[in-house]
């Protein structure tokens, strides 16, 4: 987290606002170097989850590519009269909320834990304040604003990652419906490239930011990318909600004759769970009583006297009060179009060696995806004592808690 395709248009104060600097077989748009395929590619149905418990190090690289850039020239009208036969420089800075860290620039994301990080493999020296001096155009503007492809700049390359810098979110504790909210850059994106004079005193007011899109637009329509970094989470997708009543039918008063649990009057009730997370994520539930039966499993009573309680049963077998219980889940890859598991939508991790591509053993694969389950619990009226209860209506709190492990 294939090959990339970028394309360089630009805006300057000149007499041609249409005017581009151009990169063979690359996508842009007016005013902006636009890496479509490269961020299509890296984020687009890219899912990064990892166990809380045993999180990957800060510093850990999701994602890397190196983008080479071919400046083919700039058309006319590009650069302001003043620059003809003037040779240029081409630098790059970074957004204003970057951080410098070595050669390489950290910005920030929208998603916690997640940043980008940007470096000009070879370039320098620094070029103001906070700028990198990418190079010198081979010839000088001519007349006319144009930078021919045999005056243009050295081709270069460009090397993009996504860090994990902390902890991830916590996804959604009932995370069914919409996929949560994808990794987006800010304003700036990833900064821009702007050209001077070659004595470096006078800028020729052109300027290309480098974006990073998170959405394509197709037939009019807005397709946004889904990235999504997270800490795994499973959730009801059907009942419980905040509160439910589960209803036993009602029991003749004859029908108690032993302590234990009776069959009349018992109640299956279904709950349904979906789980975010690593392909090994499973929901983990947990059974409490505001007054257990002491020396029975499973067992809550209205109160600490009651001469009938409720018992809960999975799989025919007790289920232990506060103890937490795992639910069988196949997590399959997440779907993509039309509700078809898409393979590739796993995120990678690298902590070491990561090379200059995704293609070493080193990058792991994060195996993410998406499963819902449902459990069949069993309600049993259960005789606390050995008398015969009396008459009544019974009413036994429960609650129940859902967590991953």
């Amino acid at each position: 987290m294939p090959a990339l395709v970028f394309s360089l248009l630009g805006f300057g104060a000149c007499s041609n606002a249409q005017a581009v600097c151009s990169y063979p077989g690359l996508d842009g748009g007016f005013g902006e170097i636009k890496l479509m395929q490269a961020s299509a590619d890296l984020l687009n149905y890219k899912f990064w989850f990892e166990d809380s418990k045993n999180p990957y190090p800060n510093e850990t690289l999701m994602m890397l590519k190196e983008i080479p850039l071919k400046p083919s020239g700039c058309d006319q009208g590009t650069f302001p009269a003043e620059f003809t036969n003037k040779r240029l420089r081409m630098v790059y800075f970074p957004p204003s909320s970057a951080t410098a860290i070595g050669s390489r620039f950290r910005i920030p994301s929208t998603s916690q834990g997640v940043a980008f990080d940007v470096e000009l493999p070879g370039k320098g020296p620094s070029f103001e304040t906070g700028g990198i001096e990418i190079g010198r155009s081979k010839g000088a503007v001519l007349a006319g604003g144009s930078l021919p492809i045999t005056r243009a700049f050295d081709n270069f390359v460009l090397r993009v990652s996504m860090v994990k810098t902390g902890p991830f979110s916590a996804t959604s504790s009932n995370p069914h419906g919409q996929y949560p909210v994808s990794i987006r850059l800010g304003s700036e994106q990833l900064g821009s490239f702007k050209f001077y004079s070659e004595d470096g005193t006078t800028s020729t007011r052109y300027e290309e930011r480098i974006g990073f899109p998170d959405q394509q637009v197709a037939a009019g329509q807005r397709l946004p990318w889904i990235a999504y970094a997270g800490a795994p989470a499973c959730g009801f997708v059907s009942v419980p909600s905040t509160t439910s009543t589960i209803k036993l039918a009602d029991v003749s008063q004859q029908r108690f004759k032993a302590v234990g649990p009776i069959e009349d009057g018992a109640k299956t009730q279904d709950m349904k769970f979906r789980c975010w997370g690593g392909l090994s994520t499973r929901p983990i539930v947990t059974f409490e009583a505001t007054y257990p039966l002491v020396g029975a499993v499973g067992v809550g009573m209205q109160s600490a006297s009651s001469d009938v309680g409720v018992q809960i049963f999975l799989d025919d077998q007790p289920v232990p009060l506060g103890k937490e219980l795992g639910i069988a889940i196949t997590m399959n890859p997440f779907p993509k179009e039309f509700g078809v598991p898409d393979p590739t939508s796993s995120g990678h991790f690298c902590v070491t060696n990561c090379g200059s591509d995704m293609s070493g053993p080193q990058w792991l694969d994060g195996k993410s995806g998406l499963g819902e389950a449902t459990a069949s619990f069993r309600f049993k009226y259960y005789q606390t004592t050995t008398k015969k209860p009396e008459v009544q209506q019974v009413l036994v709190p429960f609650s129940i808690t859902i967590d991953v492990p």
